[in-house]
């Protein structure tokens, strides 16, 4: 494990049939922890209570909505 995000927010996360999950979530832009989000890593959803992973998958878009 990298990190944890513990300032993302407005998280959420479409399945659709047949297709990998998308994750969305906003990270302040000047969280120290979103250099660590790049196309090598993989992002990890986890339920807080269990630490089942919920879902995964590589950064495939980011966006800068200062």
């Amino acid at each position: 494990m990298l990190s944890i995000l513990e300032n993302a927010h407005e998280i959420a996360i479409e399945q659709s049939l047949n297709k990998s999950p998308v994750i969305t979530f906003s990270l302040p832009a000047d969280d120290d922890k979103s250099v660590l989000l790049t196309r090598a890593n993989e992002v990890w959803i986890r339920d807080i209570v269990t630490g089942d992973v919920i879902a995964s998958g590589i950064l495939e878009e980011r966006v800068d909505t200062r």
